[in-house]
């Protein structure tokens, strides 16, 4: 994934790609741990030269030092779009709801060509999901499926989401004993 964003540019001027000359780049992940700062890194950095970026979590499967760079204001563009899926109706640690996609998507310029790309699959932002499991990530090379990935993170995040916009005293649900 940091090689795609890596990749990813901020404008785009071709008609049908992206929003208003910008690159949209959404990213929806159920857990995300400091073992991946590098891609909270670049994802805040492509907020920051001004791609349209919007991120959803959950609150309780999310380290602190990934929110801390994913919170940061940018001076040019103010605070990335950090949304919360986690959902803890009896406060006991345990969600009742939760965003479970693992999804990148990309609408706009990627390797200096306009593209609509979805990245999908089972990998989590974790240092288990990278080195140690079994995970998939399945790239989907088509505009209406990229499309359809797009409005179904909008209907999650504009009905099952609050947006975030600091770090909460407690992120990760303790560990058992």
């Amino acid at each position: 994934m940091l090689k795609v964003l890596n990749q990813t540019s901020c404008k785009t001027t071709a008609k049908g790609y992206g929003s208003e000359g910008r690159t949209l780049v959404r990213v929806a992940n159920w857990g995300w741990s400091a073992a991946r700062l590098d891609i909270a890194r670049r994802v805040w950095r492509l907020h920051d030269s001004g791609c349209n970026v919007q991120v959803m979590i959950n609150k309780g499967r999310i380290s602190r030092s990934v929110l801390k760079v994913l919170l940061k204001r940018s001076k040019k563009h103010g605070q990335l779009r950090v949304y919360d899926a986690w959902y803890d109706q009896n406060n006991n640690n345990v969600a009742g709801l939760y965003v479970h996609d693992k999804t990148v998507t990309v609408n706009g310029l990627l390797a200096h060509k306009n593209a609509k790309i979805t990245w999908t699959g089972s990998q989590n932002f974790t240092a288990l999901g990278t080195l140690a499991n079994n995970d998939i990530i399945l790239r989907v090379v088509s505009p209406s499926m990229t499309d359809a990935y797009n409005k179904h993170f909008a209907y999650i995040r504009k009905g099952h989401t609050h947006r975030m916009r600091s770090v909460p005293a407690v992120t990760r649900r303790p560990s058992r004993p």
